[in-house]
């Protein structure tokens, strides 16, 4: 779960295991549509209010962080998030 208020400029941190597979169960809670973007595994997850949508499926093989955020046209991300893989 990522609270949607997290203080500006604080990222939120979403663990994963190397060699894992993953899909990602998002869903809204918030009464406008929201999405979550993750570039490193194509994750583009939109969600209706009260709906949850599924990701793709994608394997986490390298250890890193990698920055993922809510995607919003013409406003700053709602939310931002750090996907760590260890």
């Amino acid at each position: 779960e990522v609270p949607i208020d997290i203080e500006g400029g604080e990222l939120f941190p979403i663990n994963f295991t190397v060699g894992t597979t993953y899909e990602i169960h998002f869903t809204n809670n918030a009464n406008g549509v929201r999405s979550l973007l993750i570039h490193r595994w194509g994750v583009e997850a939109i969600a209706q209010p009260g709906e949850t949508t599924i990701s793709n499926i994608f394997k986490a093989e390298v250890p890193g962080e990698y920055l993922c955020s809510e995607k919003i046209l013409g406003r700053d991300a709602r939310f931002k998030c750090l996907a760590i893989v260890s």
